[in-house]
């Protein structure tokens, strides 16, 4: 049936004025899971991890969205946890709900934490938000979640040791990756907790070989057919999200489970379950 210019119009006018709805009221709230397979050097067994960001509980993001996030990841079985930062927007609504819903994690399985430019510090509080991370810290740790500031902790797993080591944000300028490493025990895979992607550079020159961040939302609002994204939080568009090689390293971004200002569009929420296993050599 051949389309009338009337018809296209009308249609086209009405998916144009849907847009702002579908992006406020429908995607922000729809959580995607994905699954990635990661090779790692250094690895005996495959290892499943839970990889959750950008939280942001705030009016925009209700407690029973972060809730449902963690256990549409519980579901998949992972071994370990971690977070990557911006933990609620400006101020945190009820920090007491908030362990409570986090606790779930670390009840299932070992749980770290980095914190983001929305969590405290130098950043957060030229934003209306916390002037230290202490809030946020202790939401966390009642949460029984171990944070890693600019610090690290070898994970015994059955079979596997894994080093994971997290650094302070970057936009906060709290990287300090001399104290991250310090005292780390050399020759485990090693992953990096750190919020913003951007952090690989000041991070080039030490031992490491998957970074974990967050940040950039996947740049949050996506415009359909072009793929323009209007808000980049990032040096190298490539690194807005998915799992991108850097000087013969890996760094995974994750969409986020959250949002700022209630909108999404065409770049759902994310819920991310990274397979690491063991990389075989170039000749096998």
């Amino acid at each position: 049936m051949r389309l009338s210019r009337r018809t296209f119009l009308i249609s086209s006018i009405t998916g144009l004025a849907s847009i702002p709805a579908y992006s406020r009221f429908l995607e922000p709230g729809w959580l995607e899971v994905t699954e990635k397979r990661v090779p790692l050097q250094g690895l005996m067994r495959r290892l499943r991890v839970l990889h959750l960001s950008d939280l942001h509980f705030s009016e925009s993001v209700p407690l029973v969205q972060i809730e449902r996030a963690i256990e549409l990841g519980l579901e998949r079985g992972p071994e370990m946890a971690f977070l990557t930062g911006d933990y609620t927007t400006r101020t945190v609504p009820d920090p007491s709900a908030y362990s409570r819903a986090l606790r779930r994690l670390r009840d299932a399985v070992p749980a770290f934490a980095s914190f983001g430019n929305h969590d405290g510090g130098r950043w957060a509080a030229r934003h209306g938000g916390y002037r230290d991370h202490s809030l946020l810290r202790g939401v966390l740790e009642d949460a029984g979640i171990e944070c890693l500031h600019n610090a690290s902790r070898l994970v015994k797993l059955p079979g596997q040791e894994v080093l994971v080591a997290g650094v302070g944000d970057l936009w906060s300028r709290e990287v300090d990756p001399e104290s991250a490493f310090r005292d780390a025990p050399v020759g485990r895979p090693t992953l990096v907790l750190a919020h913003n992607p951007d952090t690989r550079f000041p991070l080039a020159s030490f031992a490491w070989d998957l970074m974990l961040s967050g940040h950039t939302h996947g740049g949050q609002i996506v415009i359909p057919v072009v793929g323009y994204v209007p808000f980049q939080a990032v040096r190298d568009r490539r690194f807005l999200e998915g799992l991108q090689s850097w000087e013969g390293r890996l760094v995974h971004i994750t969409r986020g489970v959250g949002n700022l200002l209630g909108v999404r569009l065409n770049c759902r929420p994310e819920v991310s379950l990274l397979d690491l296993e063991p990389a075989r050599d170039a000749g096998s």
